[in-house]
């Protein structure tokens, strides 16, 4: 009798195939981490006036995601900048995020972030009174 084997888990940061993206970037981007795919899917900039706008995509179906786009004057200090809706095809939505621009130098950077899971909760609670005391108690 055969034995089904378990996948072995990959970590984020390993790129199997070698495309400069690690794995958590493709899961993010809804692209394929075993297959090169480098020019596809990446953020992109572009002038329009005297703003830059910043384009990305990301994949719908990943709600364990965060996708937090900055700029910044230095690469040191980094702002958040609010990302609009810009289109939707299939399970990719394309995001931008458009910064006045006109003087200074602008750097764009998209993290990913994958927040860890909550701390389990014990069942047992102490409940205050309005007297200060404390009272034990569990949890239904």
């Amino acid at each position: 009798m055969a034995v089904p084997q378990t996948p072995t888990p990959v970590p984020e940061p390993a790129d199997p195939d070698k495309d400069s993206r690690s794995n958590l970037l493709e899961y993010a981007l809804g692209t394929q981490p075993k297959t090169s795919d480098a020019s596809t899917a990446l953020p992109a900039l572009a002038r329009n006036g005297a703003n830059v706008e910043f384009t990305r995509q990301r994949d719908c179906t990943n709600a364990d995601l965060i996708y937090i786009c900055e700029s910044s004057d230095d690469l040191v200090n980094w702002t958040l900048q609010t990302s609009t809706r810009v289109s939707t095809a299939g399970r990719i939505e394309t995001m931008r995020a458009t910064v006045l621009a006109w003087l200074a130098k602008k750097f764009f950077r998209l993290r990913i972030e994958r927040p860890k899971a909550l701390p389990e909760i014990s069942a047992r609670r102490i409940f205050a009174r309005p007297d200060g005391d404390s009272i034990g108690g569990t949890s239904s």
